[in-house]
Parts: C-alpha cells; sequence; structure tokens
C-alpha cells in the first residue's frame, strides 16, 4: 500500500513515518518475546501519516471543489503474541492479537493564515473489545464543536464499517481526496495494485461474507441482531 499510494503522500510520510510504523511491527514480530508480550503499535497524532494536497479533487470531474484540502491518519492497535502452543515461553509468530485499543484516526485539514491550519472533519474507525455492546467494527465521528454535535462524549453514532486496519483507512482516505485521479491510479495492473487488491480482497471477502452469515441467521431484527454480533479471534488469520 505504501508503494502503491506513494504520489499522493507527503515525502515526510512516505520515507519516514509509514516505514518506522513497519518497522516496530516487524521487530515485535521478530523478536522472541514471551506468549502475551504486548505492544501499543501506534501512528503519533503530531506526526500523522499525511496525504499530498487535494486542490478542490475531491469532487468528481468536471465538477472541482472550493477547498484546497490534505488528510492525516493516525491512531493506536493494543497488540499481543498470540499464546504459544508449545511450551517454549519465548516464540516467533507471523501473527498478533488485539488486546485493547484499535482505533485510527482520520482527519481532513485546509491550509490556513499564518500556517495555522484549520481542522474540518475528523472521524475515526474502531475495533471494539469482545464485550462491547455495539457493532464490532464501526465507525464514529467525535468534532466536539461549538454547536455540540458530535461531541467528543457522546459516543453515538457508532456507524456499521467494513474497513479495518490504517491502510484501509488511507484507501479510503485518498479515493476520497483524489476522487478520479486515485481510481485511475488504482484501476492499473502494477505490482502494488496486485498485491494490495489480495490483501485487502481476502480481508474484506472475509468480513462480509461473516456478516452475510449473521444477518441471515437472525430470527428478530436483522441489524439489532448483528450488532451484537462479535466475529471470532481467527477470522483474519490467513494460515
Amino acid at each position: 500500500m505504501t508503494r502503491l499510494a506513494q504520489p499522493f503522500l507527503d515525502l515526510q510520510s512516505y520515507y519516514s513515518v509509514i516505514p518506522e510504523w513497519q518497522r516496530r511491527l516487524q521487530y515485535f514480530e521478530r523478536q522472541p518475546h514471551p506468549s502475551g508480550a504486548q505492544l501499543s503499535w501506534s501512528i503519533l497524532e503530531n506526526d500523522p501519516i499525511k496525504t499530498k494536497p487535494s486542490d478542490g479533487e475531491y469532487e468528481a470531474k468536471p465538477k472541482k471543489g472550493g477547498y484546497k484540502l490534505y488528510g492525516c491518519i493516525s491512531g493506536v492497535w493494543q497488540i499481543s503474541k498470540p499464546p504459544s502452543k508449545g511450551k517454549k515461553k519465548a516464540f516467533r509468530s507471523p501473527y498478533f492479537t488485539l488486546q485493547g485499543l484499535a482505533s485510527t484516526k482520520i482527519a481532513v485539514w485546509t491550509p490556513g493564515a499564518n500556517g495555522a491550519d484549520i481542522e474540518l472533519a475528523r472521524w475515526t474507525l474502531e475495533i471494539g473489545g469482545a464485550d462491547s455492546p455495539w457493532c464490532h467494527f464501526h465507525t464514529q465521528i467525535n468534532l466536539d464543536h461549538e454547536d455540540h454535535k458530535f461531541p467528543s462524549n457522546l459516543p453515538v453514532p457508532r456507524l456499521p464499517a467494513v474497513l479495518v486496519t490504517p491502510m484501509d483507512a488511507l484507501d479510503f482516505l485518498l479515493a476520497e481526496l483524489f476522487h478520479d485521479t486515485w481510481y485511475e491510479h488504482t484501476s492499473r495492473e502494477t505490482d502494488p495494485v496486485k498485491h494490495w487488491r489480495v490483501c485487502q480482497g481476502s480481508r474484506l471477502g472475509r468480513l462480509l461474507n461473516w456478516q452475510g452469515e449473521k444477518i441471515r441467521e437472525a430470527t428478530g431484527s436483522p441489524w439489532t441482531t448483528f450488532k451484537r454480533q462479535k466475529p471470532s479471534a481467527n477470522m483474519f488469520y490467513l494460515g
């Protein structure tokens, strides 16, 4: 996804932020940490993944939007090593389990006067805990503006979502800010597109199949029933 998104990313994000974020996960995977070892795998809000400016490209051609925008992605996933099946106290595993917070924040900004940029929109992609009473994969809006719409202390609405990872969030953000050019860019048969198609396609396919299965099983209101469903811990296990 990094290679695919390169023409649309701020240079600092491409050469530093994403590689460092990836290195932290690779280090955690390669080190023989004990079973249950944890990592707060994060993209800092003050050093986010940042897009290049979109000069009105969030509208479909021939229209052009009146804003010059850029987007930022930050967030944190609290992850752990899965339990060891053997007697080893420390082991390497290519998989991790979510152990707590799994939140990805997307923000859209416009350049302001005197370098004081203005945040225009903000929302998050969330994965609920095993005991959470709301839709497991959901999106929340928490702007907390003066008009008190979507205040941060009000957790509703929790809108159902099919996007899960920070790279899903980046794909979504680029498709929003660069409506036509991102579609054209990702429709070419390049190696990054092929790799991303397999990776994201497998994940979305598993999630959508699970959603359809749970809705078909509903005996009451399909949505109210589905809202309380929790996927198996190994839904995205690719082994």
